[in-house]
């Protein structure tokens, strides 16, 4: 799956981080969201960079936690 990612994909991506459709309603965890985060942390670029870091200045400390954590997945991985 990894040869997939494609930075088009960046908007929906993001968008998915806001989304709580209704069928999800209950999910306190935020689990849509939070796999859209870690996708995002998969893709390449500084529009993705900005995304994060938007999302870990959140008041959902879910969001927040994710999007910290991947961020610092990334730049450890720049620093290899």
């Amino acid at each position: 799956m990894d040869d997939l990612r494609s930075p088009s994909a960046v908007t929906a991506l993001s968008r998915a981080t806001q989304w709580i459709p209704e069928y999800l309603d209950f999910d306190e965890y935020r689990a849509l969201a939070v796999k859209a985060i870690w996708a995002l942390g998969k893709l390449p670029g500084e529009d993705v960079e900005s995304k994060l870091q938007a999302l870990a200045l959140s008041d959902n400390p879910i969001l927040k936690k994710n999007a910290l954590n991947r961020l610092e997945r990334r730049a450890a991985n720049l620093n290899h």
